[in-house]
């Protein structure tokens, strides 16, 4: 199979459990910031932390089909099993572009920065362990968009890295859903505007 394909392929159960998560993850941040009397407009770092935490507790309590949580509690980093591509789950830039630059933060440079997937043949064992993609999430109105990225340039504040598109996901939710079911044919999208950069004089920072 080609490079191209497989990646594809691995992302397709991620296609279809995303919708099933996104909005009653969304319901209980929520409730959970309403008990706290702050609003996701008023604090956006807020809302989107408490998104992506109640995201990864959704899914390692309900494990998508051939995926798995790595990476500190404070982000939502992923792993397919069987090929060892990686996925960050990271809200939209909130500046130029839809993917955040890399800022100082090392390990984001070293995903940032790689070569770009190619229609060549997948080989070896772990065909895709050196793929870092990111998937990009965005919330308008309570409804949900998000799209794969594979980044190409660690990209210099404001402006976002430069990255080409994998996968477009649209999510229609399925509010009748709590758990994944590889049958569903749901499709998806997801979260908030405001990212999380920090500038310190000539110095940037992003997280996770």
């Amino acid at each position: 199979m080609l490079q191209t394909e497989l990646v594809l392929n691995r992302l397709e159960p991620l296609k279809l459990a995303l919708p099933i998560f996104l909005s009653p993850t969304r319901t209980r941040v929520l409730a959970a910031l309403d008990d706290l009397g702050t609003q996701p407009k008023e604090y956006p770092k807020l809302y989107a932390d408490s998104f992506a935490a109640s995201l990864r507790a959704a899914i390692n309590d309900d494990p998508i089909e051939g995926w798995e949580i790595q990476g500190p509690s404070n982000c939502l980093h992923m792993r397919d099993k069987e090929t060892h591509l990686k996925l960050r789950f990271l809200k939209e830039f909130a500046y130029e572009g839809d993917v955040p630059p890399a800022g100082n933060n090392q390990a984001r440079i070293t995903a940032w920065v790689q070569e770009p997937l190619m229609d060549v043949e997948a080989t070896g064992k772990r065909p895709l362990k050196d793929v870092r993609l990111v998937l990009v999430w965005k919330e308008r109105n309570g409804l949900f968009d998000c799209t794969v990225y594979q980044a190409e340039t660690a990209g210099d504040f404001p402006k976002g890295a430069k990255a080409r598109a994998v996968m477009q996901i649209p999510i229609t939710p399925n509010l009748n859903n709590t758990s994944f079911n590889p049958d569903t044919s749901d499709e998806e999208h997801i979260v908030p505007k405001k990212n999380i950069v920090i500038r310190e004089a000539s110095k940037e920072t992003v997280t996770s």
